[in-house]
């Protein structure tokens, strides 16, 4: 698995792919100067300009080395955790859909830790069907 990173602003640099876990949700966040290369495999993009919000499916992948099946290894090794499958919310830096990863930074909590218990206790009531 990768680094653990705390989410706050100071990571979410352009040339980086952040993938996010609440144990809820996933959320894929690709900074604008993220790499083609990453975007083409991972996303099926030539550039970010091509990114819109979308979901990833886990999908099969033959190729465990190469950059795509070591995305979706991690991918697989998280939903094996879960014991269910997720798929991730594709967002870009400054795009419309940012506010999605923004909520949780955790500089953010402090003045909206209210919003955010709200939002844990609606997902917790909805994953046990309450």
């Amino acid at each position: 698995m990768p680094l653990v990173l705390d989410l706050t602003k100071d990571h979410l640099i352009s040339d980086a792919a952040l993938l996010y876990d609440d144990g809820f949700s996933l959320v894929l966040w690709l900074g604008l100067s993220v790499s083609n290369e990453f975007l083409e495999q991972v996303c099926g993009v030539k550039s970010i300009n091509d990114v819109k919000h979308f979901q990833l499916a886990p999908e099969n992948f033959e190729d465990s080395k190469s950059l795509n099946g070591r995305f979706y290894t991690v991918l697989h090794e998280i939903c094996r955790q879960r014991r269910r499958e997720m798929c991730v919310e594709v967002v870009v830096q400054n795009g419309p859909f940012e506010s999605i990863i923004r909520e949780f930074l955790i500089e953010d909590r402090s003045r909206q830790y209210p919003d955010y218990l709200s939002r844990i206790h609606s997902s917790v009531k909805e994953n046990l069907g309450l």
